[in-house]
C-alpha cells in the first residue's frame, strides 16, 4: 500500500511539473517596452523596375510589444508612426499573415525571430502607390532589445 501511495505521489508531482512548465500564454514573454533600431528603405519604381532609392534612414525608438486580438498575435509599435501585428507560434516564430497598424492585410511580407525573450529581429516589406500615383517599395529591417517586462495587459 505504501509503495502504491509513493508511486501515485511521484506521478502527481511529475504531472504538476509538466503543467507548470507549459507556457500557455507564450506571448507573455515578449510583451513590454523595447528599444528598436529600424533601418527604413523606400524605393521608387517605373514599369516594375527599381529606379531610385528615396530614403534610407535609421530610426531609434522606444516602442512596445503588446497582445494582439488573438492568442497567437503580438502588436509591435516600432517607430512613432509604424505598427505591425505579427502572428507567432509557440516558439516566437512567424506563423500566418501580417497586418498593418490599421488592421489591413496587404501586399507585404515579413519574418520575425525572437531570440529568447530579450531580443527580436524582424523584416517587413510592401509595395504601395503614393499620392502622385507612383509605385513605391518599402522595407523595414528592425532589431529590438527588451528594456522592461510587460504585464498581461501591456
Amino acid at each position: 500500500m505504501k509503495k502504491n501511495t509513493l508511486i501515485l505521489a511521484a506521478a502527481t508531482v511529475i504531472i504538476l511539473f509538466f503543467f507548470a512548465g507549459c507556457d500557455k500564454y507564450h506571448r507573455d514573454r515578449y510583451t513590454g517596452t523595447w528599444e528598436f533600431v529600424t533601418n527604413k528603405r523606400v524605393t521608387a519604381y517605373e514599369n516594375s523596375y527599381p529606379v531610385a532609392r528615396e530614403l534610407d534612414t535609421t530610426i531609434y525608438y522606444t516602442g512596445k510589444i503588446s497582445y494582439g486580438n488573438f492568442e497567437n498575435q503580438v502588436i509591435i509599435i516600432y517607430t512613432e508612426n509604424d505598427e505591425v501585428t505579427f502572428p507567432i507560434d509557440k516558439h516566437g516564430r512567424f506563423a500566418g499573415y501580417l497586418r498593418d497598424g490599421d488592421g489591413n492585410y496587404g501586399d507585404f511580407g515579413g519574418r520575425i525571430d525572437f531570440e529568447g525573450n530579450k531580443k527580436v529581429n524582424f523584416d517587413i516589406s510592401w509595395f504601395y502607390w503614393d499620392e502622385n500615383g507612383s509605385q513605391k517599395g518599402r522595407a523595414d529591417s528592425v532589431k529590438g532589445t527588451k528594456i522592461k517586462k510587460g504585464g498581461k495587459n501591456e
